[in-house]
């Protein structure tokens, strides 16, 4: 008789924190009473502007598929956005989940699945957010004689979440999370410029989701002309 036995579905912790007088420990009950074993976390003391730390490229060869790595929160991970997304393709390819517990994220259920198909949109869109960032304020500034009126919406200000929104809005609306878990992972995404503050209500993304809902590709051609360089 043959018996086939399953591999063992590994949960792995990871605790960063940037500086050495900085602690881990609020982060290490957080993994624990997810289910962490408590042998199984590994700390680090490191920033996160780089994804290239000894410990965390410790992990990145020994997890196998079926294992999940436990984050207390998405920034742990790190503060690259190319470092992120090149991760995350990495992890997926694998075969590796990833959970964040303070946005609620797990990547092994439907909304995981649909936001590593978001990060992959942001992979092929990273390339031009420097160059959107840079003429933003050229064109605020052409726009109106050189002034501009009213207060913008916290999506337009930032070309992740309007790169993110507009590739929600090409999803069938059978398959779309609604719009607080749509808030939890916009609010959860690496955002390279400090300024942006995160978006308190669900109904601003509501709000932005009814001026702009049009057919699929009238949305991709509107926002083709409007910002070339993200599609470039």
């Amino acid at each position: 008789m043959c018996i086939i036995m399953e591999p063992e579905r590994r949960l792995i912790g990871y605790t960063r924190v940037s500086t050495e007088e900085q602690e881990t420990r609020m982060q290490r009950d957080a993994l624990i009473k997810f289910g962490v074993k408590s042998e199984h976390i590994y700390e680090e003391k490191a920033s996160g502007k780089t994804m290239n730390r000894p410990v965390w490229n410790r992990i990145m060869k020994f997890m196998r598929e079926g294992d999940t790595v436990v984050f207390w929160k998405l920034d742990r991970l790190g503060r690259d956005l190319i470092g992120i997304l090149d991760t995350v393709a990495f992890m997926e390819k694998k075969g590796v989940h990833f959970v964040s517990i303070t946005e609620k994220l797990d990547t092994d259920s439907a909304m995981g699945k649909f936001i590593f198909h978001l990060f992959a949109a942001l992979a092929q869109l990273e390339r031009g957010i420097i160059a959107e960032r840079t003429t933003a304020g050229i064109a605020a500034k052409r726009k109106s004689g050189g002034k501009t009126w009213g207060r913008r919406s916290p999506i337009e200000t930032s070309p992740i979440r309007k790169a993110c929104m507009v590739q929600y809005l090409s999803i069938p609306q059978d398959r779309q999370i609604t719009a607080n878990e749509l808030l939890r992972w916009i609010n959860a995404l690496p955002e390279p410029n400090p300024k942006v503050k995160k978006i308190d209500s669900a109904e601003t993304l509501r709000r932005w989701i009814r001026l702009n809902r049009k057919s699929s590709d009238g949305d991709e051609k509107l926002f083709r002309k409007n910002h070339p360089s993200l599609c470039n």
